[in-house]
């Protein structure tokens, strides 16, 4: 938790930054537009039924308000619960909506050192597999808690000329936090050649200002090569 509000505050305080500066125009547009996008988007998602979306909130939810009128009776007041389901859905989509516009710009570096690495390392085939499923494995991640392609596919549907389906829902479970720790893992092992990509930023910074007419102060040349460091 530490490590997370570690993170958070990183982020928040660089956020903060695009609303300060007249300079900021263009950024601070983005973050607000990917913000509405991202709450859009939660709040279609927050809709879908659990049966095809394991989103888990339902259960949630139900525990909560179970536990929460039990406490409430015996301080002897009287209530129905929690807040209501729509308005929790609500602010979790907020909520949601505020980290899509906090990893607006971190994602859009991320994936620009994910094009650079491929560049870098193009005659290594291997590698590039490798990142490339990096890359992609949110994506893959997120279809495993999609119940029609993951769940019921494994644990459910029953193929020919078997008596019973691949898995128990046990071991899908398990599959999808091996799963997990397999993605993390693969990022860590990667990190240091991303980061070799990100630093590489200042060298190609320094080859277009070689291309632009004009002249530069040094002051403003090592700006802009710190601003990568």
């Amino acid at each position: 938790m530490v490590v997370l509000g570690f993170a958070f505050k990183v982020l928040l305080s660089l956020w903060l930054q695009y609303f300060k500066g007249e300079e900021s125009i263009g950024e601070r547009s983005t973050c607000i537009v990917t913000g509405f996008v991202y709450l859009l988007i939660a709040m279609m998602i927050l809709i879908v039924d659990e049966n095809k979306l394991e989103i888990g909130l339902e259960k949630a939810y139900i525990s909560f308000n179970h536990s929460a009128s039990q406490f409430l009776d015996t301080q002897g007041l009287s209530s129905t619960g929690p807040a209501s389901k729509i308005v929790l859905k609500f602010f979790l989509a907020i909520w949601c909506g505020l980290l899509g516009s906090l990893f607006t710009f971190p994602g859009l570096r991320v994936s620009k050192m994910h094009w650079d690495t491929l560049r870098y390392y193009k005659d290594h085939k291997l590698l590039l597999l490798i990142a490339n499923i990096s890359y992609v494995s949110p994506l893959l991640l997120v279809s495993l808690w999609i119940t029609p392609i993951s769940k019921d596919y494994l644990t459910v549907r029953i193929f020919s000329g078997m008596t019973s389906p691949l898995m128990t829902v046990e071991r899908f479970e398990s599959l999808r936090l091996i799963i997990i720790i397999a993605a993390g893992l693969l990022k860590i092992v990667l990190m240091p050649i991303y980061l070799q990509s990100y630093l590489n930023l200042a060298i190609q910074r320094i080859e277009i200002q070689k291309k632009e007419a004009g002249r530069i102060t040094n002051i403003d040349l090592q700006k802009k090569v710190c601003v990568i460091t």
